[in-house]
């Protein structure tokens, strides 16, 4: 299968997180092996082959394979879909969502995993379905996400999401996060801490206007970082601090 970048890797990660959800409170012997590729078949009308993200992929902590693929049937009519090849197998399929979003999602006895597939609605008509398959056996760890990041994450930091992928041997790290802080705070805190630990400041931006995102970028030998802060009053009169979005490429390993 062809693979999908790390730049289309962060637009999907909050749906990814989503999934893995369902079965989140799953617990059970650790189990450090990613599971095998989605191993779902894609549905009837899929424009092209489906992508898969990445060679592997965590998302929270847990190994995770996504598979996504674009097709004319609407949302609802792609999890039932979804729900009736796998109830033909014997399996009891879980199905539910409302107008662009649907979500189907089935636990397999046979070999312990759970296989789902959310279908979003895109502008143009099409859906974005995102076969998924993952291991209870290991499940998300989102209390911890701040441990995982390669970099440093402000103290204060709460909502961490993160995905890690390899893909041809390039590391990709994604996460997201709120702060009580300032984007300008944000930015300047990465600006002091990085240095220290050998990234070098290449580039920042300075909004005109103050509600504006900040962003900075870092490399380090051959990775590269980078930092953008949202103000979350852009989002709603009533936001409060900032949200945060770090990005990382790392063709050497860090």
């Amino acid at each position: 299968m062809r693979r999908l970048g790390r730049a289309a890797l962060g637009l999907l990660f909050a749906v990814g997180v989503a999934a893995v959800g369902l079965w989140a409170g799953a617990s059970g012997a650790d189990d450090q092996t990613p599971p095998p590729k989605s191993g779902i078949a894609a549905p009837p009308n899929a424009t092209g082959e489906p992508i898969h993200l990445g060679d592997t992929l965590r998302v929270d902590g847990a190994p995770m394979e996504i598979d996504v693929a674009i097709v004319s049937d609407p949302p609802q009519q792609v999890a039932t879909w979804y729900a009736k090849e796998w109830k033909a197998l014997g399996l009891k399929a879980v199905i539910a969502g409302s107008g662009n979003l649907w979500h189907a999602s089935v636990f397999d006895p046979g070999d312990g995993l759970q296989r789902s597939v959310t279908a979003i609605g895109q502008p143009d008509g099409q859906t974005l379905v995102m076969p998924t398959l993952t291991t209870p056996r290991h499940p998300v760890d989102p209390l911890h996400g701040a441990r995982r990041s390669p970099v440093p994450v402000p103290p204060n930091a709460r909502a961490y999401l993160d995905s890690e992928a390899v893909d041809s041997g390039v590391r990709g790290y994604s996460a997201q996060f709120l702060s009580p802080q300032t984007a300008n705070e944000i930015v300047g805190f990465y600006a002091r801490e990085l240095p220290a630990k050998g990234w070098e400041l290449i580039a920042r931006d300075t909004p005109a206007k103050g509600s504006d995102p900040w962003s900075a970028s870092f490399r380090k030998g051959p990775a590269h970082l980078e930092v953008q802060a949202a103000p979350l009053e852009r989002l709603s009169p009533e936001g409060r601090g900032t949200a945060v979005f770090l990005t990382v490429d790392d063709p050497g390993g860090l």
